[in-house]
């Protein structure tokens, strides 16, 4: 979704950048710029993703507004905060929040007896819902991750199509807050492979592969903490969202307003 959301507003002629926790790092000094070739033990599994994957700034920083305010002085005329509905000491001006479309809210309760960290009414006063798959809750579009090609962990300029696999053992691993969808993505495209889900920011090491004898699939997210010792025959599944019914011009038409 930050990929699309970037992209977006640089369309428009924003200059964005990415504030997040950090979470999993254990970086000595904040607000941390990430760079493509740190350590995700450092800075963290997803903003090292980001940083990889978007044309923008990424910065970790707990104190979310003092990362904001690196951003503003390093040339961002807008910050996008991951993971921030619930961080209120960062002020906000527009509000999107994604939720699982086939799970929806689940049991509907407040954590620790659910998995809400807000209640239910929280999402009359964002502005927009967008839903990761279809679902019941309502929402201004639908976002779906239509996979697009198998790129290699250790060296992420080679490519193979979706079906390059065929016929070989696969162990298909990830260690995401919910496994089911990534494995439930690859059986959609054909990619038949033996499961083993782990828990979410799980920290990989080589041991966890010393049974897998075949090509490992895993998500791109698990793949920059694999990327040290992995094999030539690791590979990560490259997606592409795609939202339906498109709510970038309603996004910008929000920003615009607000600025």
């Amino acid at each position: 979704f930050y990929a699309w959301l970037v992209r977006t507003c640089q369309q428009a002629g924003y200059r964005p950048g990415v504030v997040s926790r950090g979470y999993g790092g254990q970086s000595s000094s904040y607000p941390r710029r990430v760079h493509i070739d740190d350590d995700p033990h450092q800075v963290g599994d997803e903003p090292l993703m980001l940083a990889r994957k978007l044309s923008c700034p990424v910065v970790i920083d707990p104190v979310r507004s003092r990362g904001a305010h690196y951003l503003y002085r390093h040339g961002c005329d807008l910050v996008l905060c991951d993971d921030g509905l619930q961080h209120y000491a960062l002020g906000r001006d527009l509000e999107i929040c994604i939720v699982d479309g086939k799970r929806g809210l689940g049991t509907g309760l407040l954590m620790p007896l659910g998995p809400l960290r807000e209640p239910e009414s929280r999402l009359n006063s964002v502005d927009f819902v967008i839903s990761n798959g279809a679902g019941k809750l309502r929402h201004d579009g639908v976002m779906s991750l239509l996979p697009v090609a198998l790129v290699n962990v250790r060296d992420p300029e080679i490519k193979r199509p979706l079906n390059s696999l065929d016929g070989q053992d696969i162990v298909a691993v990830a260690g995401i807050g919910n496994p089911a969808r990534f494995f439930a993505t690859l059986e959609s495209v054909g990619i038949n492979a033996r499961h083993r889900g782990f828990p979410d920011h799980y920290p990989f090491s080589a041991r966890d592969f010393t049974d897998c004898p075949g090509p490992v699939i895993m998500t791109e997210k698990d793949a920059v903490k694999c990327r040290e010792f992995a094999r030539d025959d690791f590979w990560y599944l490259a997606v592409a969202p795609q939202l339906d019914p498109d709510p970038g011009p309603q996004i910008l038409k929000c920003l615009e307003a607000r600025r």
